[in-house]
């Protein structure tokens, strides 16, 4: 024990005296600030805003009806007319929150909600469509804020599109999703991919290798110096997209709800005239926790994939000399998984794949354009919090035996 805790002191004692090492931590809290600061510039909600939008809302909807009263489809005007009730409605209860009386309004408004799914459930026509989703989804909510005894956030839902007013919470969520599926693995590797390969190539392994010390220690010493720069690399990341929101959006929210393990079902839906596969949304075998709670669960899975991308950043290290390849190839596997997870195709197995579980707000974390994206769907169907990490680990355990596996039997004396 006291050789391994003698190299990993060493190798911890070589990384601060990296310049590489520095400027990767300083790029990532500079990354981290700026990406918050223009989340904060292209994409904030505010009280105000929402209520905006529920009054042009309303004034576009009335013009439409307006218009296909005349010769319209009877089913369409229904359907507007119910559109144009729930926003008025929205409305009433928008102006009763942001004066404060919110909990009448929204006891009110549960009531409503409860009677039109209950409609909704009577109707083959829809009783999986979008609106009776955004109405189990709404309800569960509003027994929630009741439940905590706090002013609820504004939303406005519009068919399978909701916008909800902004908080510190939802938008450090909403960068992580960015910063986890690039960024941060991104930084991880600068610093893991050479750690092995760099020595190898300046010749200075096999000063190591000469000395009484197994080469399992040796590597397992590097190997826990990675991770512990990981770990403190993913810690910071994330302390400075929450810290920054705090400055810029307050501390208000916190108790916000958020759908966590949330699985989807395709259904046929017919809305008006057409007929549409959706993939309904099954609120009722979901988690409900506040935002808060689920940043806490998304931080701990946000370690395990920054150290299972160490990992994989690692046994690329030991096996080339080379610290360019040992780099790129891991980059490339990132920069190739996150194309791939953009394109439309439709392979279940890929919910396995690193990349799929790389940003907690995209797996396992309820999102509400997902929807509209098939592949989206596919790969993270029924993908839990507890499966996702399950997967990461084996993302860490198979590359780190692989890695101490061929370093022992690797001629690096001789090389």
């Amino acid at each position: 024990m006291r050789d391994i805790g003698i190299v990993i002191l060493n190798e911890w004692m070589k990384m601060r005296h990296r310049l590489k090492i520095w400027l990767v931590f300083g790029m990532t809290i500079l990354l981290a600030i700026g990406f918050s600061y223009l989340s904060f510039s292209g994409d904030q909600y505010k009280a105000a805003d929402i209520a905006s939008v529920q009054k042009n809302d309303l004034a576009h909807n009335t013009k439409e009806l307006e218009k296909i009263k005349k010769n319209g489809n009877p089913e369409e005007i229904k359907e507007l007319e119910k559109s144009i009730e729930r926003t008025k409605q929205g409305i009433n209860t928008t102006e009763n929150i942001l004066k404060g009386n919110w909990k009448p309004a929204i006891k009110l408004k549960l009531e409503q909600d409860k009677a039109e799914l209950k409609n909704a459930k009577q109707d083959k026509k829809t009783i999986h469509s979008d609106e009776a989703s955004n109405l189990e989804k709404q309800i569960a909510f509003n027994e929630h804020y009741l439940k905590q005894d706090e002013r609820p956030l504004l939303t406005q839902n519009g068919g399978s599109f909701s916008l909800t007013e902004s908080t510190a919470y939802s938008a450090t969520k909403n960068v992580l999703g960015l910063g986890l599926s690039l960024i941060l693995p991104l930084m991880v590797i600068l610093i893991v991919a050479d750690i092995v390969s760099d020595e190898t190539t300046r010749g200075t392994l096999k000063l190591l290798l000469i000395r009484p010390i197994s080469r399992t220690k040796i590597l397992f010493g590097k190997w826990t110096a990675s991770i512990l720069a990981t770990a403190l690399l993913a810690v910071i990341f994330f302390t400075a997209v929450l810290l920054t929101n705090f400055a810029l959006y307050g501390t208000f929210g916190a108790h916000a709800p958020q759908f966590m393990d949330v699985s989807y079902v395709e259904h046929m839906v017919k809305h008006t005239v057409d007929q549409f596969l959706f993939d309904g949304p099954q609120y009722s075998q979901a988690t409900l926790v506040p935002i808060s709670e689920a940043l806490f669960y998304g931080f701990v899975h946000m370690l395990f994939a920054s150290i299972a991308i160490a990992s994989l950043a690692f046994l690329f290290s030991t096996i080339f000399a080379s610290s360019m390849i040992s780099t790129a190839i891991p980059m490339v596997i990132i920069v190739a998984g996150s194309v791939l997870l953009s394109m439309p195709l439709k392979i279940p197995v890929l919910k396995y794949f690193i990349g799929t579980n790389l940003s907690f707000s995209s797996t396992w974390l309820e999102s509400t354009y997902a929807s509209i994206s098939d592949f989206y769907i596919l790969t993270r169907t029924n993908i839990t919090m507890t499966g996702s990490i399950m997967i990461l680990l084996g993302w860490i355990v198979v590359p780190t035996i692989i890695a101490f596996i061929h370093f022992r039997k690797k001629d690096i004396l001789n090389a």
